[in-house]
């Protein structure tokens, strides 16, 4: 028996999931994207790379794992890119997501020859957990004044209409399109 912890992986299991993966790929539509900061387990990307479309990153040596190890499309997003690795982001992703206005007019002529996305704080989050939740109050993300003005937590979702499974008034799965995620993130494609 190893005298080290690991992981074991029932590739069985993992093939069931790929199977469902497939099937939501086939009758959506849908790219579907592993995201590396979740499950960076290289050993499996040769089975799994055949039902995913590629990987999405959140530094630069996932951005690298993702275009060198599993294939397919390369999407890159980091709160803020560092000047000396933005060049190496660039080189290894297809696609690159900003955090900001400002930063993808800093990088808008590097990173031309991408496709780009903008990452949008619509200031509505189902987060229970206020590290993760880009609506809380004090968020970098928010204004200050604005940010000292709300609630958070349950009051604030009931008082934006949320249920308690954080789904909020006039959106379901159905009506919501699909770029918005859990955070009340957005990708906005900017093509050029």
């Amino acid at each position: 028996m190893p005298q080290t912890p690991y992981y074991l992986i029932d590739k069985a299991a993992l093939l069931r999931s790929m199977q469902i993966i497939q099937h939501v790929r086939d009758h959506s539509g849908a790219k579907i994207l592993l995201a590396l900061k979740c499950f960076a387990t290289w050993s499996v990307f040769d089975l799994m790379c055949e039902y995913m479309d590629g990987t999405t990153s959140s530094s630069l040596f996932e951005v690298k794992l993702g275009h060198d190890k599993f294939g397919g499309e390369t999407h890159a997003y980091s709160v803020a890119y560092a000047d000396h690795e933005v060049d190496d982001v660039i080189a290894n992703a297809d696609k690159i997501i900003f955090n900001s206005v400002g930063q993808f007019e800093r990088f808008a002529d590097k990173t031309a020859a991408l496709s780009r996305g903008l990452r949008l704080n619509l200031r509505v989050s189902a987060s229970g957990f206020d590290l993760a939740d880009p609506a809380r109050p004090y968020s970098r993300i928010l204004h200050r004044r604005r940010a000292s003005r709300r609630s958070s937590g349950p009051d604030r979702r009931r008082r934006l209409g949320c249920r308690q499974n954080g789904q909020c008034r006039g959106t379901s799965a159905e009506t919501v399109p699909p770029p918005v995620g859990p955070n009340g993130t957005a990708d906005a494609d900017q093509d050029r």
